[in-house]
């Protein structure tokens, strides 16, 4: 059986369609998988990790520049 992390993940790549949600740029012409983003930082999850990877605080974006702009913004 896959763990919650995986299915919340697949979750998120259809209801994204696989497409960054920031920008628009979609993983066929991105040339690999777009990364996850968890909208609420993992950390402030204190390892419960059914909650940090929940739908609702995934998102999909490409690395660059939209999954490094959400860090830098904090």
């Amino acid at each position: 059986m896959r763990n919650i992390k995986e299915v919340e993940r697949r979750k998120a790549e259809l209801r994204d369609e696989f497409t960054c949600q920031d920008c628009g740029l979609t993983e066929k012409k991105y040339g690999k998988e777009l990364p996850i983003h968890h909208i609420i930082p993992f950390r402030e999850f204190n390892g419960d990790w059914e909650r940090a990877n929940a739908l609702s605080h995934l998102i999909r974006l490409c690395e660059y520049p939209c999954h490094r702009n959400r860090h830098k913004r904090g």
